[in-house]
């Protein structure tokens, strides 16, 4: 109907149709739900940051499957 911006309190919307696209996407799991992890740990927030952000490019003679 209208467009507006965003805002904090704005829910995300999902990247996946239903469950089971979901899961072929995630090789027949559903992927983690993360909404809680921030108040479920300690320190949460950057634990989160870390886990989303901490990845790196395989090393060049390492063959991914």
């Amino acid at each position: 109907m209208y467009e507006r911006p965003g805002i904090p309190a704005d829910r995300f919307v999902g990247p996946y149709k239903n469950e089971e696209e979901a899961r072929s996407a995630n090789n027949g799991s559903l992927p983690a739900d993360l909404s809680l992890i921030v108040k479920a740990r300690p320190d949460g927030a950057n634990y989160l940051f870390s886990l989303l952000t901490g990845y790196a490019d395989a090393p060049e003679d390492f063959q991914l499957m």
